[in-house]
């Protein structure tokens, strides 16, 4: 399947439409999110070799000059100690409150995230149950984990993502078998995932690659060599390792980048225009306009509440095979009340897919009041409570213990109608099952949530 962005911002309007033009994406500027051992790679790390110095490299063997060059900047993130796979997972979800990462993506068409050492002090294989506490570290939690990261960057289009497997532990920081589970970990990331073999997953997304960074160090016993770490003890890569690194990740990085930049200049639709409107109470038009058609089949509407769980709606919009002529589509749908996500899925005549960049709509106020199934759940810490107000209220959101105890009033005050969000964070409560009440009014409503720590 393949992705690509349309370059416009959906705005829902009552009487009138706003078109956008669509322009061709240029990944050539990314962002490094990471802690300490991707800061050693960065380099110089005590050396003469570093991650800025191989992309500069990059742009003078290829010619890049002035807007044409690849870039990177880099930063310690996310906040606090912990980027490990069950943490990138939250991030990727929206569901770390403190760790926000639609910025970065809103300004970086480039990516990357990786996992410090830690990660490799893995527990055994696992089973499904483990993802009941997603900080095991198990080969089917970390599956799991990247599974659902995969899931998430494949609907984000615009962006291209780069993941760095494992980073490999030296002897004296691990043992044989945790050193074999890391290694067969990462050999399923980079031999089955990447390549489109594991059956979760299927086809990979072009607009994410992986990085074997743990195979590029550990020696055959999947443990981090003494001549590529700081010592005997301390996991972090040395100067060597970054010498041997850093070249490699400034090509394998944008050579990848830029083929799936070249991949989006192929793609069988040239768009004019895309136009969203509100239309009667429930319902929202889009129409959009082809410049050009090569084997279109036709396209689906696709909508989400929450960016990553995509269904079809309504039937399939016929498209006009292969055209050079201009083509209008247009076709009105239903939409629930409040925010959602739409885009749209292109189908060639040999059933290629193509997915475009999600935009968001906001339709409301509510017809109804009404609480929604708080989102992630199971979470840690933090969760998204969603609610919908049909007229001002003085609104009561409590949050009770499975043996019925008040631990938390969330919202206690006069609200006005519509659909609002509440950020809650559990890290101050233990593990276990939760209930959150809303009292707006006459309307009375509870569901169930659930905190693993």
């Amino acid at each position: 399947m393949r992705l690509k962005r349309l370059s416009l911002s959906v705005v829902i309007l009552s009487i009138a439409a706003t078109s956008f033009s669509f322009g061709q994406t240029r990944f050539r500027s990314g962002i490094f999110l990471h802690h300490s051992t991707g800061a050693c790679i960065w380099g110089p790390n005590g050396g003469q070799i570093s991650v800025p110095a191989e992309i500069a490299k990059y742009n003078l063997l290829h010619s890049f000059l002035a807007s044409d060059s690849v870039t990177m900047a880099e930063t310690w993130w996310p906040s606090g100690n912990n980027n490990e796979w069950a943490n990138w997972h939250t991030i990727f979800d929206n569901g770390d409150s403190s760790n926000d990462i639609r910025p970065f993506l809103a300004s970086y068409p480039v990516i990357m995230i990786k996992s410090c050492f830690p990660s490799s002090s893995m527990s055994g294989i696992g089973s499904s149950a483990d993802s009941l506490d997603p900080t095991i570290k198990s080969v089917a939690n970390y599956k799991w984990h990247w599974r659902s990261l995969v899931s998430v960057m494949k609907g984000r289009p615009k962006n291209f993502f780069v993941i760095w497997t494992n980073a490999p532990l030296v002897a004296g920081a691990t043992n044989a078998s945790e050193a074999a589970l890391s290694n067969a970990f990462c050999r399923w990331a980079k031999d089955t995932l990447a390549v489109g073999l594991d059956p979760s997953v299927g086809p990979f997304p072009k607009n994410i690659f992986v990085f074997d960074f743990f195979h590029l160090l550990a020696g055959v016993d999947g443990m981090l060599p003494l001549q590529l770490a700081t010592n005997s003890t301390d996991s972090h890569p040395n100067a060597a390792a970054t010498a041997l690194v850093a070249p490699q990740l400034a090509k394998q990085v944008f050579d990848a980048a830029l083929a799936y930049e070249a991949l989006t200049d192929l793609l069988p639709i040239q768009f004019a225009s895309f136009i969203v409107q509100k239309y009667g109470t429930n319902s929202i038009q889009l129409t959009w306009t082809t410049v050009s058609e090569i084997n279109n089949y036709g396209f689906y509407v696709q909508v989400s509440p929450n960016e990553k769980d995509w269904a079809n709606v309504g039937e399939l919009v016929h498209g006009h095979g292969t055209t050079l002529t201009p083509q209008e589509y247009s076709v009105t749908l239903p939409v629930a009340d409040g925010s959602r996500w739409v885009r749209l899925m292109q189908v060639d005549l040999d059933g290629t897919r193509t997915l475009y960049d999600p935009q968001l709509i906001q339709m409301g106020p509510p017809a109804q009041f009404a609480l929604e199934q708080n989102y992630p759940n199971p979470f840690n810490p933090s969760t998204t409570i969603r609610y919908g107000l049909r007229a001002r209220s003085n609104v009561r959101l409590t949050m009770f213990n499975s043996v019925g105890q008040e631990v938390a009033t969330l919202v206690n005050e006069i609200q006005e109608e519509g659909y609002h969000d509440l950020q809650f964070n559990g890290s101050r409560l233990a593990s276990g099952v939760y209930f959150y009440r809303i009292q707006a009014g006459d309307y009375l409503a509870t569901k169930k949530l659930l905190l693993m720590k």
